[in-house]
């Protein structure tokens, strides 16, 4: 979309540094075929390093990770455990968490149109699952997200409107208190209410991962840094596919719990090892490994 002069001199930018990173490996691939085709770079795709004007700069991926201690505090904290009682006491057979910017790109309406689906599908399930919706407000302040944010609220309203009966709520968007803050600009949400969410759902849908307590839940993940990370043991979901994520809603839901437990352990493990330490001690690597060849 930008003019070729652009294009040409954002890449220049990014190659002036010894290391350029990414959060997952094809957005790594894409840059490098960028350099390639959009500078006529040397790129050397087995190394991942691009030879540009005299210098060399080289290119990771390295998926972002989370400081598990701040969770573990968190998690046990009177705030969320207040919460998570309120959830306990109100909520019905299953919960589908779904934990969300107000950001076009994540696709909430049609994650909205993919439950209202499932219910269709599954009749047996209404009245028995609800949508906790948590959804924090992103750039009320630019148009586009506005309008977008306003959107998400009719789709809610018009797939409760649907199926709600005898104090069913399919969709709720209102646990959280998290759009109080529309036309203000300003972050509505404070994460302990994020945390008792996600401490009771069964399956979470979103795009990143925090370590928890192993409890009996699935990960239908979207197209994001954490499915590069997580996909081993989460369902994948094409957040453009409406019937795909109703499907994924499915089979999380059904799935033994046996291996809701296994694929939630292992989810753990990997997330504890790969904290936001061990993410800051890879770009350092980085750094070190630039640094040798330069000294060699």
């Amino acid at each position: 979309m930008l003019p070729d002069h652009l294009r040409r001199e954002i890449h220049e930018g990014l190659l002036a540094n010894d290391v350029v990173g990414f959060h997952t490996h094809r957005w790594k691939r894409n840059f490098l075929h960028s350099c390639e085709e959009i500078l006529g770079a040397d790129v050397d795709m087995t190394t991942s390093t691009v030879n540009y004007d005299g210098r060399r700069t080289l290119v990771s991926s390295h998926p972002i990770g989370v400081d598990p201690a701040e969770f573990d505090e968190l998690k046990d904290s009177d705030g969320v455990l207040e919460q998570e009682r309120l959830i306990v006491a109100r909520r019905p057979e299953h919960l589908v968490v779904r934990v969300d910017r107000t950001d076009p790109s994540k696709n909430i309406v049609r994650g909205f149109r993919a439950f209202a689906l499932y219910l269709d599908m599954h009749p047996d399930m209404q009245g028995r699952v609800t949508m906790l919706a948590l959804l924090d407000p992103s750039r009320q302040d630019v148009p586009e997200y506005s309008e977008y944010l306003a959107a998400v609220q009719r789709e809610a309203r018009a797939v409760n409107d649907r199926f709600q009966r005898d104090g069913w709520l399919p969709i709720d968007l209102a646990a959280r208190g998290q759009l109080r803050a529309i036309g203000r600009g300003v972050q509505a949400v404070r994460r302990a209410p994020r945390q008792r969410g996600l401490r009771r759902a069964q399956p979470r849908l979103k795009g990143g991962a925090a370590p928890e307590r192993p409890r009996r839940r699935a990960h239908p993940l979207r197209e994001h840094g954490a499915h590069e990370e997580l996909a081993e043991w989460a369902l994948t979901v094409n957040p453009f596919d409406v019937y795909g994520q109703a499907e994924s809603i499915h089979l999380a839901l059904t799935m033994p719990p046996d291996e809701r437990r296994a694929r939630l352990e292992a989810t753990r493990v990997h997330v504890r090892r790969n904290d936001l330490a061990a993410w800051i001690a890879a770009q350092l690597g980085d750094l070190d490994r630039v640094s040798e060849r330069v000294s060699a």
